[in-house]
């Protein structure tokens, strides 16, 4: 897989492919090994915090606080397993995704994670994707049970799937003006308006043969980019905080 993330604090252009990580300080023009590591499986998604930390999952967690010249592991408390997903709220805090499992925080940038609490509902889940809402509600997609919001910090969940054509959310996005936007495994793109209270479909101009989304991006310029079977799609006009296309 190819995962892409920028340092906040100087712009640099970090990317995982396959089993390495690497680093780019001129837009891509270069790009440089940075894992003094070997990662011994794929790695997954990578993202940074506010303070230029970058957590990199492949067999294991691993951060490096120096633009990957060092790595360690904080794990403690992580089970193993495919991690779709990891973002950071706005607070710091680090949420992570557990294939065939739910959902798990760290307050101190790794250091220790916490299981949150399931939904109640049905036994079994399959987290892929989070997102936060614009007063911070936490967003989840999960494959099979659908989308779930929670206001409470993790504690308690809703689920809301009213308008969506089925369960299998991938993929997840939120403009600035607190718009969702859900990528389907199966339906393309759908985006609520009212925090997840009903979901309309936004797929015009996305050939039916590219309705299996599997990334969803708002770029700086308000644009949205989806990551299909079929390539990449891009919203013919960008985002505004009024009306959104």
């Amino acid at each position: 897989g190819l995962f892409l993330a920028v340092n906040p604090l100087n712009d640099d252009l970090f990317g995982s492919v396959g089993e390495r990580v690497y680093r780019s300080t001129n837009n891509g023009d270069i790009w440089v090994l940075r894992d003094s590591l070997t990662f011994h499986t794929e790695n997954g998604r990578l993202t940074f915090n506010n303070q230029g930390i970058l957590f990199v999952y492949g067999d294991t967690l691993r951060r490096s606080s120096d633009n990957g010249s060092t790595w360690s592991i904080v794990h403690n408390g992580l089970p193993f397993g495919q991690m779709p997903d990891i973002r950071v709220h706005s607070n710091g805090d680090i949420y992570v995704a557990r294939k065939n499992d739910w959902m798990f925080r760290s307050t101190n940038n790794g250091g220790n994670w916490i299981t949150l609490p399931r939904p109640i509902g049905p036994p079994f889940f399959d987290a892929d994707a989070i997102a936060f809402g614009p007063v911070g509600e936490i967003y989840v997609g999960d494959d099979g049970d659908g989308f779930f919001k929670s206001t409470d910090g993790g504690t308690s969940w809703q689920q809301l799937n009213s308008g969506l054509p089925n369960t299998f959310v991938w993929a997840l996005a939120v403009s600035n003006g607190g718009h969702i936007f859900a990528g389907m495994a199966n339906g393309g793109v759908y985006r609520s308006t009212n925090g997840g209270t009903q979901w309309d479909s936004v797929n015009t101009g996305l050939a039916s043969q590219s309705r299996r989304i599997y990334s969803l991006l708002i770029a700086p310029s308000g644009y949205i980019f989806a990551g299909t079977t079929g390539g990449i799609y891009r919203s013919t006009q960008p985002l505004t905080d009024v009306g959104e296309d």
